[in-house]
């Protein structure tokens, strides 16, 4: 069930490729790898220019992935503001 004010989406999958050097760094380290990013979404026509960032897009949310050292790491789900979404034609972008 979404949180009252967001949407909730099916999550997604980010592979990663690590060398044997990295693996074993990281194994001797006792480190992980993690990435973040963010969801953003392109202005409607007659968006409200709260939601417009400087480059007019509009943010949605962010999200977090804790790789294994398989080089995998999963969304659960995408979480974005409903209020936000509105405001976008409805085509969501993501970046890491």
């Amino acid at each position: 069930m979404a949180e009252t004010g967001t949407y909730e989406y099916p999550g997604f999958t980010v592979d990663v490729t690590l060398s044997e050097k990295a693996k074993k760094t990281l194994i001797a380290c006792k480190e992980n790898l993690r990435a973040f990013g963010y969801y953003l979404g392109t202005a409607k026509p007659g968006a409200l220019k709260k939601y417009l960032s400087e480059i007019g897009e509009i943010s949605l949310g962010d999200f977090s992935v804790e790789f294994l050292l398989d080089g995998s790491g999963r969304v659960a789900k995408v979480i974005v503001k409903r209020d936000a979404f509105e405001q976008t034609d409805k085509k969501m972008l993501w970046s890491m």
